[in-house]
């Protein structure tokens, strides 16, 4: 019963950016909050307070997937920050963010 929950209330949608269901809520986007489920929810309407756990058991069964998809959306993320960059100030080296 439990994984046919997460299965319906967590339908990620499998294109590049795994997001909540039909929300435009990323998955990444929560998972790296840093608030309480209570928080998170205040911060994005769109999902439910159950979305939010689902979600948390949802990483925690597929952790070693999840967490390779995180460590590839940040280095997409500091790519594309340097392209940005390099557009739009290319006489400034880009700065280097750990």
């Amino acid at each position: 019963m439990r994984r046919g929950f997460l299965e319906y209330r967590m339908l990620i949608d499998e294109a590049v950016l795994k997001r909540v269901r039909e929300t435009r809520v990323s998955l990444d986007s929560v998972l790296v909050a840093g608030a309480t489920p209570e928080e998170i929810v205040q911060q994005y309407d769109a999902i439910s307070l159950a979305d939010v756990y689902a979600l948390i058991g949802y990483y925690l069964e597929n952790q070693p997937a999840i967490d390779s998809y995180l460590a590839a959306r940040r280095i997409r993320r500091e790519e594309l920050r340097r392209e940005v960059e390099t557009y739009h100030f290319p006489q400034r080296e880009p700065q280097n963010r750990q």
